[in-house]
């Protein structure tokens, strides 16, 4: 099979799907990883290990079948409307989610209308379909990765931390581990496997762990960063915290933040766009539909939605994942 896609075109692109508003704003490792301090060493390791494997898995059933629908009717060997129900319903509410943060950060600058903006933005690439989302993705992912790491070390360095505090509930964190990375991986299923068709078997293992490492990397920096200060309960804890260490890192992380968040919504909105364009024939009436609901849905609120449903989704991201790993192991 002729390669379309380079690895490193590849771990960018799902890179950027997986890291959205929730992650790179802190919200949602500050939800599932409170005050974790330096036990983040470890449960780094294991967001590396199961984000390596739920990548490889998906991107190798991608090689057979790069469509999520198609997958879902050979995962349980009929078409399932329930199945298709779960994920379209955990979509949504991802989908939402991100809309939501955008609202959030443009309250946040005072910048109201400016989300309508972003908004048409973000329909504009859907209505354009995978190609530009790939290329999209790998194009901001090297500058997210970038930004986060370097205002992560920014704020630890000007914090001066020295004795982190660590949480001692470890079963409850480690069930959050798994939930955590089941959610992103659910996310960015339908990516992944578009990907999984575009590449070669050889290509998969170091798409797979390159992805890995680069969302441990930040995991790390960004937990250590939040453990330096009391702002978790903000709806957007690293922004807030550079409100108050530098005004111009702040001004520079806005547009960075909503970079994340219109990697992963576009992300979340071609699943959406794939599985409604059977009911609407068309790509704009289908967004105008999907952006409708989503912001709808996003009315609940951004740390609400990242604080109570998104473990529901964890739950049906790691079924679907045991399905997937199941089906590879039946066929390999």
């Amino acid at each position: 099979m002729k390669n379309k896609y380079s690895t490193s075109k590849s771990i960018f692109a799902i890179t950027a799907s997986i890291v959205g508003a929730g992650f790179a704003s802190g919200k949602e490792i500050s939800v599932y990883f409170p005050q974790l301090g330096l036990t983040s060493i470890l449960f780094a390791v294991i967001i590396f290990l199961l984000f390596g494997f739920g990548i490889k898995i998906i991107l190798k059933v991608g090689q057979s079948h790069s469509n999520l629908d198609e997958l879902n009717t050979f995962l349980y060997k009929r078409k399932s409307n329930f199945a298709n129900f779960l994920f379209i319903f955990s979509t949504f509410i991802i989908f939402s989610a991100m809309l939501s943060g955008i609202i959030s950060l443009c309250t946040q600058i005072n910048l109201n209308n400016l989300s309508m903006v972003i908004f048409f933005v973000i329909g504009f690439i859907l209505i354009n379909g995978y190609n530009w989302i790939i290329k999209l993705n790998a194009l901001i992912s090297p500058i997210l990765i970038g930004s986060i790491v370097f205002v992560c070390i920014f704020i630890i360095a000007n914090n001066r931390v020295y004795n982190l505090p660590s949480n001692k509930n470890i079963p409850e964190i480690f069930a959050n581990t798994i939930l955590y990375t089941s959610m992103n991986l659910l996310t960015s299923i339908s990516v992944i496997l578009f990907i999984g068709g575009k590449i070669s078997k050889k290509q998969i293992n170091s798409i797979s762990w390159g992805s890995a490492i680069s969302i441990m990397l930040m995991f790390i920096l960004i937990i250590i960063a939040l453990n330096s200060s009391q702002q978790n309960n903000s709806n957007l804890p690293i922004l807030t915290l550079l409100n108050r260490l530098s005004k111009n890192i702040y001004i520079f992380y806005i547009p960075i933040i909503l970079f994340a968040s219109i990697t992963t919504v576009v992300s979340c909105g071609l699943s959406l766009i794939n599985y409604y364009n059977t009911t609407f024939k068309s790509n704009i009436v289908t967004v105008i539909f999907i952006m409708a609901i989503g912001i709808i849905i996003g009315n609940l609120g951004f740390t609400n939605i990242i604080k109570y449903l998104y473990p529901i989704i964890g739950i049906i991201g790691t079924i679907q994942l045991i399905s997937i790993w199941l089906y590879n192991k039946k066929t390999s």
